[in-house]
């Protein structure tokens, strides 16, 4: 049987709250018998049509695979890797995939519609030649087309520092082949070193049931439990998108100060290195939270940082209506932080007043730090389609 309909819309998330990557595939009015595939040519919406598809070479399982390549891109990427145009899409295809094995092309019923014949072969027709010949409309380029390869796309809007990557790419690849015979199969899918729970890369952590577990908050006693003995949780500061942050008192130095504890340890590192650079050139002092030290515990690794009071949320809440004179200082505060970022070349891509802090409840003008870190991406790597940010804080341009 084949699905022909898989998409994002067709994968549902079940029981969110308490497991919230177990999914289930639903929508099943347009799943037909493998064996007849061949009285169907147009099938799916464009945006994940395969090549054969698009060509009407026919078709066979190897639609659903394909389908499952583009939602994992989707999932990777933040947006769609072809465009809603057969056309366009084809376009895209050879730049990222290269073209369509010949065989496809010459059965195919609508390869000259996208494609010219000459002695050396088939030639992917010009957008001029397309408006002149079918009278087509040129749109304006996507994003995916500005790469050269599916690697280069990968590695240039993906975070250099995650962890390897190089399984799921690799997996990635054969879900997308263009030559629906040499497709991966659902079998050889779940053989693949990125499914298996041994290769432990990003893709990995995403399905495995422990990291399932690791989104779910604690309590204060759940994560007394997993500090050093030295430590007391005191309050629950703030559960924001990354992790939860408590106020803890160090006994061993008889000194108050901020715990966060992430939901996952894919990004610590890389906020571990961010606040170590900020700190250790001063430029913590310009309202970012001041990075202390990160421990290993059975949880996995946390971060201390400078005490601090309560996230600007809950302020707001306590001391609504704030005066003028406030607003005035939390936004230059904001600021400051916000051009530490900007001379280090990252965009937080989170920032609420969930993750602003006051320092003291007890001073007469509020001191605020910036915190949570785990969204921060690179300048150079902000892409357009990226999905960053709660949707209450998305600009017009990110929408």
């Amino acid at each position: 049987m084949v699905h022909s309909d898989l998409k994002r819309d067709n994968v549902m998330v079940v029981n969110h709250t308490q497991r919230p990557l177990h999914v289930k595939l639903i929508d099943f009015g347009l799943t037909i018998p493998a064996s007849e595939t061949g009285r169907f040519l147009t099938i799916h919406h464009v945006t994940y049509r395969p090549p054969e598809v698009i060509l009407g070479s026919g078709w066979d399982e190897g639609l659903d695979v394909w389908c499952l390549g583009l939602i994992m891109s989707q999932l990777w990427l933040g947006f769609n890797l072809f465009p809603d145009v057969e056309y366009e899409a084809l376009r895209v295809m050879h730049k990222l995939l290269g073209p369509p094995p010949e065989h496809l092309l010459n059965k195919g019923s609508n390869t000259i519609n996208f494609y010219r014949r000459s002695r050396s072969g088939w030639n992917l027709r010009t957008r001029e030649d397309m408006k002149a010949s079918v009278n087509y409309e040129i749109k304006e380029d996507d994003g995916s087309e500005s790469f050269d390869s599916l690697t280069q796309l990968i590695t240039d809007v993906v975070e250099e520092d995650e962890v390897n990557t190089e399984p799921a790419l690799d997996l990635l690849k054969k879900l997308l082949d263009m030559d629906m015979n040499d497709r991966i199969t659902p079998k050889q899918i779940l053989q693949h070193p990125a499914i298996c729970h041994e290769q432990k890369d990003d893709l990995t952590n995403s399905a495995h049931s422990e990291e399932e577990e690791e989104h779910m908050p604690l309590s204060c006693l759940e994560i007394n439990d997993i500090l050093p003995k030295e430590y007391k949780v005191i309050k629950m500061l703030a559960i924001g998108k990354f992790g939860q942050f408590v106020k803890c008192k160090n006994k061993s130095i008889n000194k108050f100060v901020t715990v966060k504890v992430p939901y996952s340890n894919n990004r610590t590192q890389r906020e571990v290195r961010l606040l170590q650079k900020i700190t250790n050139s001063g430029m913590d002092h310009q309202n970012i939270v001041t990075f202390v030290d990160s421990i290993q515990t059975s949880y996995g690794k946390v971060l201390v940082m400078e005490c601090l009071d309560m996230n600007l949320s809950a302020y707001i809440d306590k001391r609504y209506p704030l005066p003028l004179g406030h607003i005035r200082s939390i936004v230059k505060q904001t600021v400051n932080a916000l051009q530490v970022l900007e001379c280090i070349k990252a965009i937080h891509t989170g920032v609420t007043a969930e993750n602003i802090f006051i320092c003291s409840l007890f001073a007469q003008t509020p001191t605020i730090k910036l915190a949570d870190f785990g969204s921060v991406v690179r300048t150079k790597k902000a892409k357009a389609g990226m999905r960053v940010q709660q949707l209450a804080y998305s600009s017009v341009s990110h929408t």
